[in-house]
């Protein structure tokens, strides 16, 4: 239940972190591109403004290179824009720069190349963001043309460090990684609470799934929670009751088969595919005088005789297998009647059913006996009356004595026939 609760607290702090991640990546970025944009839109409008200045201050000035003069009016202009102002001729040449003394201008490097420069150049205004050595920070740069009879005298830019973006982003970084912290905290607790009362729940179902795996299907979950947790508990609540009927139907089945077995006359057995004894009952133990150990033994070896096996192969064949008489030697010698037949299924089991034909051979026996016996007393005396009839019908005796005599052997004779029979 741990790995529960675990899981779930893992799962709330990477969702905080994810969607405060997502949040700063992007409200920083939308919020730098739109003061960006502001602040793009005002140096814009100061360029115009040093623009037009410059276009007047070019009308003024005696010497059109005269950096000096250029230069003042850079720093005075740069001083009331609150920006960095550069003030160049057309063909790229600094004239003047707020942020650069006069002496370094002449070392200054050609404008010319910049992209705000010649875009200001070729359509009247241009802007660029890059990191400003001067300034130490990343510069925005706006830059716009001035004019002077109908042509183009110069080009004036305004830079503004982007310092204020960075802050803003910094600032709006640290109020929404603050927020984490305290929703991470929030989630911390909110999904320990939620973690226990799950795991309660879950606790409540496995320790019912384990009771009823052990056999007791009485058992019950009873959840106060209104989630799907409850279906589950009912859907095992339902599952326990049908599994007590059905194991209900199964042992008075089994207990209904077990007692037909045991009232048999007739020795049952069932062997599997390998031939070792799966259930016998108590008839065939008590023919064949063998133990309830015999089961999952070869019935090979409770049975010693060799047909079986050719019983069992017939009986697992196609054709089926034929009624076998066995003999039985033994304490208690017996002459069995053995059917065989394949159980449904594919487990390939056989029944055996031994039907016990000892006492019926041993009367068959005693009635042949009986009738050899029988016809042997019976041939003398008939024979004797059978010649007395054939004397007496011969008219051979004259003598009535002689016929007298012949008489009482034949009254004799027929007595000890009745008496036989």
């Amino acid at each position: 239940m741990t790995s529960v609760r675990a899981k779930l607290i893992l799962a709330s702090l990477a969702l905080v972190v994810g969607s405060m991640a997502a949040a700063d990546a992007y409200l920083t970025s939308t919020l730098a591109t739109q003061m960006t944009d502001v602040i793009r839109s005002g140096l814009l409008a100061r360029a115009s403004l040093v623009g037009r200045d410059a276009a007047a201050f070019r009308v003024a000035v005696a010497d059109p290179v005269d950096r000096a003069a250029w230069d003042g009016l850079a720093d005075a202009m740069g001083a009331s824009a609150g920006a960095r102002v550069t003030l160049l001729r057309p063909d790229g040449l600094v004239l003047g720069d707020s942020e650069v003394a006069l002496p370094d201008l002449a070392r200054g490097d050609s404008r010319s190349l910049r992209p705000e420069v010649e875009a200001a150049l070729a359509s009247g205004q241009g802007t660029a963001e890059r990191h400003d050595a001067a300034l130490r920070d990343s510069t925005l740069y706006a830059a716009v043309v001035f004019r002077r009879d109908g042509g183009v005298a110069g080009v004036a830019r305004v830079a503004q460090p982007l310092t204020a973006v960075d802050h803003a982003r910094a600032e709006a970084r640290q109020l929404i990684w603050g927020g984490a912290v305290l929703a991470l905290v929030m989630a911390l607790l909110l999904s320990s609470l939620v973690a226990r009362q799950l795991t309660a729940s879950v606790r409540s179902l496995a320790d019912a799934a384990r009771r009823m795996t052990e056999g007791d299907l009485t058992v019950r979950v009873h959840l106060a929670s209104n989630d799907a947790l409850v279906d589950l508990g009912g859907a095992l609540d339902r599952l326990a009751a049908g599994l007590a009927a059905t194991l209900g139907q199964l042992r008075a089945e089994r207990d209904l088969q077990r007692r037909i077995l045991e009232a048999m006359q007739e020795g049952v057995v069932v062997v599997d595919k390998e031939g070792h004894i799966v259930l016998v009952n108590s008839a065939l133990r008590s023919m064949l005088l063998i133990g309830a150990e015999s089961v999952g033994k070869l019935l090979i070896e409770t049975v010693r005789h060799a047909e079986l096996d050719d019983l069992l192969e017939d009986a697992r064949g196609a054709s089926g297998a034929a009624p076998t008489e066995i003999e039985v030697p033994g304490l208690k010698p017996r002459r069995l009647l053995v059917h065989a037949s394949p159980l449904s299924g594919d487990d390939e089991r056989v029944l055996l059913v031994f039907v016990d034909v000892t006492e019926l051979r041993r009367l068959e026996s005693l009635r042949r006996e009986f009738v050899a016996n029988a016809s042997h007393e019976l041939r003398t005396p008939i024979a004797a009356v059978r010649s007395a009839t054939e004397t007496l019908h011969s008219g051979a005796l004259d003598d009535p004595g002689a016929a007298v005599r012949f008489l009482d052997i034949i009254e004799r004779n027929a007595q000890r026939l009745q008496s036989l029979v």
